[in-house]
């Protein structure tokens, strides 16, 4: 049997896990909300950085009304890219937006690519395009959050510990620390004669 065990796995999916040996952490875990987002992104071979905006993307508000939420220009960001022509990284849904989802992927990358015309000039045919969906991924932060945090960890039983960006932040800094902070933990428990290769690195 397992003397410690780190669940690196969304809210909900805690909130199952937990449900009879934590009630009071499963509960907590459970309210925390999740927004499934999709990342779409176009390659347009025959343009060029030059060919947008000056910047190294965009933000669009709610209030706009777009599928589009945000947006990033990778040559800008990352000039090593640039002789791969104008590509873009574009992301779609929110906590009460899931219109993308019912589109399937062609219809997505074209509503996608219309408003991106809008957003930037860039009235292109893209080259590639790729569609990633992440249901239920994105952990909303509400007021009270880190007080919720440190409540459900109050309550988890001995050598269980929790890691992820429900938890932590999100992005991989974030995440990256909570999971070494999690090694720590696991290992506290289980001592370190025993456990020390987890906490390598």
């Amino acid at each position: 049997m397992a003397r410690a065990i780190v669940l690196a796995v969304p809210a909900h999916v805690v909130a199952e896990l937990l449900r009879d040996q934590a009630p009071s952490a499963a509960e907590i875990a459970a309210g925390i909300r999740h927004a499934s987002v999709g990342v779409i992104s176009l390659a347009f071979g025959d343009a060029t950085a030059d060919d947008l905006p000056d910047a190294s993307g965009v933000l669009v508000p709610r209030r706009e009304g777009r599928l589009v939420k945000a947006g990033t220009w990778l040559a800008r960001k990352w000039p090593h890219l640039a002789d791969r022509g104008a590509v873009l990284r574009l992301s779609v849904g929110r906590i009460d937006d899931r219109r993308w989802l019912d589109l399937d992927d062609d219809e997505l990358v074209d509503a996608v690519v219309a408003e991106v015309a809008e957003l930037t000039g860039l009235a292109a045919t893209p080259t590639d395009t790729m569609v990633t969906r992440w249901i239920d991924a994105l952990p909303q932060y509400e007021v009270g959050h880190l007080d919720r945090v440190a409540q459900a960890r109050s309550h988890l039983p001995r050598g269980v510990v929790l890691a992820g960006a429900a938890w932590d932040g999100i992005g991989v800094s974030p995440c990256v620390e909570s999971g070494h902070r999690a090694a720590a933990a696991a290992i506290d428990v289980v001592g370190r004669g025993w456990a020390s290769p987890v906490g390598r690195g």
